[in-house]
């Protein structure tokens, strides 16, 4: 969570005191003002191994243009314990081709294994403005604790089978305003048997649609699937997407959640699932849309 006290821009993290949520918590008010004056960290994401807490985010400029990134890779215990944190934090990370990224994304463990340990993966797609487009994908990975001697941050780079550009804002029932289904930014994965597995979304045909991908790190080789082509009557966003197996024999049983909007329904969440290479021929509504978002001055929403 995004905190403003007073001008200063910070990163409210709680830890409970155990495993029942219950029993109270410790707050921490983490800093997050670049050096650089009138900076603000933006749009947290955040993973985890056995050890750490791994929170990016980008810097935004106070009139909202992108500015750089920051990783704050935070042990856990102090959290806990209510000490003081230890932690380390990498600034502007760049991708394999020079240029800085804009939302870096931390894989947590597909099952919350403890054998994941140390270091962390992390995934981007490139930074563009519309209308640009790219075919690159980044993943990264920090490779040991903290405070470890050499501990270092690397990124390689795939193709993404097909260029990817920001989808457009997207309709809704029964108003004029559009409603702003973000960007091609990865928004959500994780780790599982040595393959990463994460979401984005892109435009298709003045649409938003969502694309799983699974990058095998053994073998550098990607699969991507899209979801949410409707033939131009709805567009896909905002997905998420959650390991859903028993182990790690079963690491490509996914559920994806997501938004839908359009012309002739109010914006609603539903989930699909994924297995066998496949997504199921039918998703399943969570939450129907009971009206339309209105923002009075008639702009994106």
């Amino acid at each position: 969570m995004l905190y403003d006290v007073d001008t200063t821009n910070y990163l409210l993290l709680s830890f409970s005191n155990d495993d029942n949520p219950q029993n109270g918590w410790n707050h921490y008010y983490v800093g997050t003002d670049s050096t650089d004056e009138g900076q603000f960290f933006d749009f947290p994401t955040i993973g985890m191994n056995k050890h750490e807490i791994f929170i990016s985010g980008h810097m935004s400029t106070d009139a909202g243009n992108f500015a750089g990134n920051k990783i704050f890779q935070i042990h856990k215990q102090e959290g806990y314990d209510h000490l003081p944190l230890k932690m380390r934090t990498w600034y502007d990370v760049r991708d394999a081709e020079g240029d800085l990224v804009h939302t870096i994304v931390p894989m947590s463990e597909g099952m919350m294994s403890e054998t994941y340990d140390k270091g962390i993966f992390l995934v981007s797609t490139k930074y563009i403005l519309n209308p640009q487009s790219s075919d690159k994908l980044f993943w990264y990975h920090i490779s040991d604790a903290y405070d470890a001697p050499g501990v270092t941050l690397t990124v390689q780079m795939t193709n993404s089978l097909q260029p990817y550009t920001d989808p457009l804002p997207a309709a809704q029932l029964g108003f004029g305003d559009l409603l702003d289904v973000a960007d091609s930014r990865v928004q959500s994965g994780f780790f599982m048997d040595s393959v990463l597995s994460f979401v984005y979304c892109r435009e298709y045909q003045g649409y938003s649609v969502i694309v799983l991908n699974r990058l095998d790190l053994r073998t550098t080789t990607l699969q991507r699937y899209p979801w949410g082509n409707t033939g131009g009557q709805m567009s896909y966003s905002y997905p998420s997407i959650a390991f859903s197996g028993i182990d790690s024999t079963d690491a490509d049983n996914i559920t994806l959640g997501f938004l839908r909007t359009g012309a002739g329904i109010y914006a609603e969440i539903a989930a699909v699932h994924f297995d066998d290479g496949a997504f199921w021929n039918n998703s399943t509504v969570v939450k129907v849309g009971e009206g339309y978002v209105n923002n009075s001055a008639g702009n994106v929403v």
